[in-house]
């Protein structure tokens, strides 16, 4: 893996300044308002692509602030918390943004995020390429996961963050404590004063 890990402050910076209001094109605004939800989804439940373009409808509950992420290939399921400023952007995003987006593409799709497979590929790598300008530390999207991973084993025990990240198997956890700890280590021979 051996990613530089963003820091929990670094991951909100992407979500807070990912601009969705300061757009003139009616239609260019839809999708910055769907693309910060994404983002939130990104920064604050670590979901990767795959993830996201699988998320339907269904899979929200906004009134108990979680969303349900289903099982993959390599992941298990798990329904994870909301921030509650996300419950209000998807509650948003869900009744108007999503709904005149369905309209502009003419498609009817039990998918959250329209347009879906494989646009939503392109729409993950443009909102990419506005965080790398956001923060340069940004690489893509397996980094922003690891990221968020390694920040909840700050706060959770091994197990919770085994769930939280949909791990099979608790070793796929506990390769980010390993990869906390070799940051450390490398911050550590970077600066410290005899060398």
């Amino acid at each position: 893996m051996n990613y530089h890990l963003l820091e929990a402050d670094e991951l909100e910076d992407l979500y807070y300044s990912f601009d969705s209001d300061n757009i003139a094109d009616k239609y260019h605004k839809l999708c910055a308002k769907r693309n910060k939800v994404i983002v939130g989804l990104m920064v604050y439940q670590g979901l990767n692509t795959k993830e996201l373009k699988q998320l339907e409808l269904e899979d929200l509950q906004l009134y108990k602030g979680k969303v349900y992420i289903k099982s993959g290939a390599r992941s298990n399921a798990r329904t994870l918390v909301l921030k509650s400023w996300q419950v209000i952007e998807l509650l948003e995003y869900v009744k108007e943004f999503r709904e005149a987006i369905k309209h502009k593409w003419q498609l009817e799709s039990e998918r959250l995020f329209i347009p879906n497979n494989p646009r939503l590929g392109a729409t993950i790598y443009n909102i990419l390429k506005r965080l790398k300008k956001i923060n340069h530390k940004v690489k893509n999207t397996h980094q922003i996961r690891a990221s968020v991973i390694a920040n909840w084993l700050k706060q959770y025990n091994l197990r919770q963050v085994q769930i939280m990240a949909g791990h099979r198997y608790i070793s796929s956890t506990e390769r980010y404590l390993q990869d906390d700890l070799e940051n450390l280590h490398e911050i550590v021979n970077n600066f410290h004063p005899i060398n």
